[in-house]
């Protein structure tokens, strides 16, 4: 599948690379429905969790993305952020996986109290928007949930489709 990697807007240590995009990119390979964790530690002490996962675009990859973020988090001793970060990682796989039809990679990392992740997918056009559903719409109340419980969040095109990220601390 090539290289997957992750699009960072922070500096996370010495091993990245500059991205396209202008941010750091980890070096790794995701393959397919296999969960790249990566734990660091400076001195002895952990500092840093990090999670590369390639998807199938299946209904199966929600709950993929869900226990993998759990699990991110449950290493890193934030078990209070899991069940919101499940959500959100849930809302925007299924999304990808309604609208994308393609491959889903999920990047995340832990770090300094500060929990990214990154869902990138093949989509192009049109980008997600906020937008004010009515009471009888089925769907678009996905970004809302974004907005009201991430801190920071945001969506990014890509030459290949867009990501979208959003941080928890």
């Amino acid at each position: 599948m090539g290289d997957t990697c992750a699009v960072l807007g922070q500096n996370f240590d010495d091993s990245e690379r500059s991205s396209p995009e202008g941010g750091r990119q980890l070096g790794c390979k995701a393959q397919p429905g296999v969960a790249e964790t990566r734990d660091e530690t400076r001195r002895g002490k952990p500092v840093a969790q990090r999670l590369n996962l390639a998807l199938a675009s299946s209904t199966d990859a929600p709950r993929q993305a869900r226990q993998a973020i759990s699990e991110l988090l449950a290493r890193s001793g934030r078990t209070d952020l899991r069940a919101d970060a499940a959500v959100l990682v849930s809302e925007l796989v299924t999304n990808a996986v309604l609208h994308a039809r393609g491959p889903i990679t999920i990047s995340a990392a832990y770090l300094d109290s500060i929990l990214r992740v990154e869902v990138h997918d093949t989509d192009t056009q049109p980008l997600p928007a906020l937008r004010k559903p009515s009471a009888s719409d089925k769907a678009g109340r996905g970004l809302h949930l974004v907005a009201l419980l991430a801190d920071r969040w945001a969506i990014v095109p890509t030459p290949a489709g867009k990501t979208i990220w959003f941080e928890m601390t």
